[in-house]
């Protein structure tokens, strides 16, 4: 063979032995292929594959669904209140004074009845509208009965023949009854100026009552009503028992009363004594009485035990008791200021030319505003003393108003002690005019069942802001 020949064949089989290692290096490097969707998270970018040839891969979408229909709720449908059902009614007419009642029942068991109202239509003979009065029925619970007195002046002569109730329904509402006071000892008496329903209000629950409203209906032997009236009890202490008296208008024929007590609005019930954590109520310090032919006297003292607050607009009921126990009379008031450690004292008179002799009295407060102790100047008594003549007895005293402005229309009560300390009776009488700084006599009459030892006197005033 040719030696030229020979190293040229050697030299083409050494270069394609070479150009194949080359390729198989260059496979063996190059990366797997990787679908676009399963991309590694945080590789980067350049080591990502994207293909740039051949047919675009087809996108799978997810199927298209119908929408979700969201089903109605299932409303149980709310049974429709009963109207209100007029029971009976009636009425009496005594000179100028038309007295009437009816009764009123929710016959509704799972619902209450709010501010419901009413008109009453007076007739004379011929049929003729000659009066029209409205009214309002704050509350019914269910199932509840409940009966609604009043009575009306009546002008020019006018004769009431017959009379007609409408009623309006009111709001209802799925709710439990409230409670109410429960009605005890009550009585009619018909007297040659005044005619009363008697009796008292007991609270049944651990908060203050206040206030309440007290009807009464009267009936005559047949079961007739024929007439009625109504009060307001101001308050009732939790588990205590408070008198109260209605006065009364109807017929002469009247023999009984029935009594109905109502929630006066609901706008305040439940409401409890604004009293401060680091308060104290009022306490009472004495309480006593004094009868004579004509009158029974009352009186009390009490003392504010607190240091930073002065007492605003406290309440007071008195009731009178026979020695049969029931009530005889009914009045309050209001202690207008007791100032932060001050003791005060209240004293009144119970009329008994037209009623039972009393017996006892009892006082139930009610605490008022407590505000900030403002030390005002306020008032002092002085020459104390007590005078008695075959006609009368009366307490003497000096008034001074330490403000620097007058004061007018003070009221100013006297409290009489025996020798044991005990309180024998009291008065009252109003002062029109202490001049600022300055001093003012006032005489007090007052009812005694002894002669007394000892007095003191006290001046109160409903607002003293305008004096400072």
């Amino acid at each position: 063979m040719n030696p030229r020949r020979s190293i040229r064949v050697l030299l083409v089989i050494v270069a394609l032995v070479l150009a194949t290692l080359a390729c198989s290096m260059q496979k063996s490097e190059a990366p797997a292929e990787v679908p676009q969707e399963a991309t590694v998270p945080n590789q980067p970018p350049e080591a990502a594959f994207t293909p740039t040839t051949g047919p675009s891969q087809p996108q799978e979408t997810a199927p298209t669904l119908p929408p979700t229909i969201t089903p109605a709720p299932i409303v149980t449908p709310v049974p429709a209140a009963l109207p209100l059902e007029l029971v009976d009614f009636g009425f009496g007419q005594s000179e100028d004074y038309m007295g009437f009642g009816f009764l009123v029942k929710n016959p509704n068991t799972d619902f209450t009845i709010t501010d419901s109202e009413y008109t009453l239509l007076a007739y004379d003979a011929n049929n003729v509208v000659v009066d029209s009065y409205p009214g309002w029925i704050d509350y019914l619970g269910p199932g509840q009965t409940l009966g609604i007195g009043n009575d009306y002046y009546i002008e020019g002569g006018i004769i009431i023949d017959h009379i007609e109730v409408k009623l309006e329904d009111g709001t209802p509402e799925k709710a439990d009854s409230l409670p109410q006071c429960e009605i005890r000892g009550t009585y009619y008496t018909h007297g040659e100026y005044l005619s009363r329903v008697l009796g008292e209000a007991f609270n049944p629950t651990m908060e203050i009552f206040d206030p309440q409203t007290i009807y009464a209906l009267l009936y005559d032997d047949a079961g007739k009503i024929v007439g009625g009236g109504y009060t307001y009890l101001d308050f009732v202490p939790a588990m205590e028992s408070t008198g109260f008296y209605v006065l009364v208008h109807g017929s002469s024929t009247a023999t009984r009363a029935e009594v109905y007590p109502a929630i006066y609005s609901l706008s305040g019930w439940g409401d409890k004594e604004n009293m401060p954590q680091d308060a104290k109520g009022l306490e009472m310090v004495k309480l006593g009485s004094a009868s004579d032919e004509y009158a029974t006297s009352y009186a009390f003292t009490v003392n504010n035990p607190n240091a930073a607050y002065d007492l605003k607009s406290s309440r007071f009921i008195v009731t009178a008791y026979g020695a049969d126990g029931l009530v005889v009379d009914v009045t309050s008031g209001y202690l207008d200021y007791v100032l932060a450690g001050q003791k005060t004292g209240i004293a009144g008179s119970f009329y008994t030319y037209d009623s039972p002799a009393i017996d006892t009295v009892k006082v139930q407060i009610a605490n008022g505003d407590y505000e900030q102790a403002a030390n005002p100047p306020w008032f002092t008594t002085s020459g104390i003393e007590y005078k008695e003549t075959s006609y009368s007895s009366e307490v003497d005293a000096v008034v001074t108003n330490h403000f620097a402005k007058d004061a007018e229309n003070l009221t100013v009560y006297a409290v009489l002690y025996n020798a044991n300390g005990d309180i024998i009776g009291g008065g009252y009488n109003t002062l029109t005019l202490v001049p600022a700084n300055g001093d003012a006599m006032i005489d007090i009459p007052v009812t005694v069942s002894e002669y007394p030892t000892s007095a003191e006197v006290f001046a109160s005033i409903w607002d003293f802001s305008d004096l400072q």
